[in-house]
């Protein structure tokens, strides 16, 4: 077989607190995004969807989620267009 079924960019980015960022993407890519830590919003994307992990149940449920607020351990989905925006949230949770 000698044609690729997907060629996935993966990209590890660090926002500082409050601030925001922006990253192109091609318009013919799908793109998503994983919270690792702490919290952002993202422009013109899906509602924070948890995702099971061991703090998280395979319900989905997870408390304390904010309108919008993607955090920790949390993807969401981008609809069409050429940039991923995030407003980083509050420094890191004690």
């Amino acid at each position: 077989m000698d044609q690729i079924a997907a060629e996935p960019q993966y990209l590890d980015v660090w926002v500082p607190p409050e601030k925001k960022k922006s990253l192109p993407v091609e318009a013919t890519r799908h793109a998503f995004a994983y919270v690792f830590a702490c919290s952002g919003r993202f422009a013109n994307a899906s509602g924070p969807q948890p995702v099971a992990t061991e703090t998280v149940a395979a319900s989905g449920a997870q408390g304390g989620l904010v309108a919008g607020m993607a955090e920790d351990r949390c993807l969401v989905l981008f609809d069409s267009g050429d940039e991923v925006t995030v407003q980083a949230g509050p420094s890191a949770r004690s």
